[in-house]
């Protein structure tokens, strides 16, 4: 368990990454510049706004349907983290302290909390390209035809 609490922080980062991601996500389907198609960086509200800005417009609509992937999320990155001989009682744990922390974190301690660090960085990426191997592009799944620019950012 000591390793399990020691190793937190990049379970705790990759939820952060989550949030981040999801954060961009949300900020480019609800961009008008993007849902008009138009070209001009200068009129797309996601290249506008810093991230904290969109973190805290978006946070609470996107909190929800994380809490709810965080057994999804612990299967992409426990690949990474420590575990002792009982892999259930692990992934419990793991499932338990991901949720307890979502639903405790406020944005602004997410984005100043340094819980994503120069340390976790590329593992947490890892757990992220295990995943895009694994699904489709969101704006694939949307139908919707994009500005380039929403696509490329």
């Amino acid at each position: 368990f000591f390793a399990i609490m020691f190793f937190n922080d990049i379970w705790l980062g990759f939820l952060c990454e989550e949030i981040v991601r999801r954060t961009e996500s949300m900020s480019k389907l609800k961009c008008p510049g993007c849902e008009a198609n138009l070209k001009s960086p200068t009129l797309h509200l996601h290249l506008q706004n810093s991230l904290l800005d969109k973190m805290r417009t978006y946070f609470e609509e996107i909190r929800a349907p994380t809490l709810r992937s965080v057994p999804e999320l612990y299967e992409r990155i426990q690949g990474k983290l420590p575990h002792s001989e009982d892999l259930d009682q692990d992934k419990d744990s793991y499932i338990s302290i991901g949720r307890q922390f979502l639903m405790t974190q406020s944005c602004d301690s997410m984005y100043f909390g340094r819980w994503i660090t120069e340390f976790n960085d590329s593992i947490i990426d890892e757990g992220f390209q295990v995943a895009k191997k694994r699904s489709a592009p969101l704006q694939g799944r949307i139908g919707k035809k994009r500005s380039k620019k929403c696509n490329d950012d």
